[in-house]
């Protein structure tokens, strides 16, 4: 269960805008995501793999 989300930071939001910091046991994701017609959506995506 380690790929399971155990924590999402919102880092900064401004306007139609948002990054984001997803963590699991075993990435880290960072977001950035924009508002379209009322609903988030991602624009990049920067995968860090966590184990040693």
């Amino acid at each position: 269960m380690a790929d399971r989300v155990q924590r999402i930071d919102v880092l900064d939001v401004y306007r139609d805008a948002a990054s984001v910091k997803v963590v699991t046991g075993l990435w880290i994701d960072y977001m950035h995501l924009s508002k379209l017609n009322g609903e988030w959506r991602v624009l990049d995506l920067v995968l860090q793999y966590t184990c040693k």
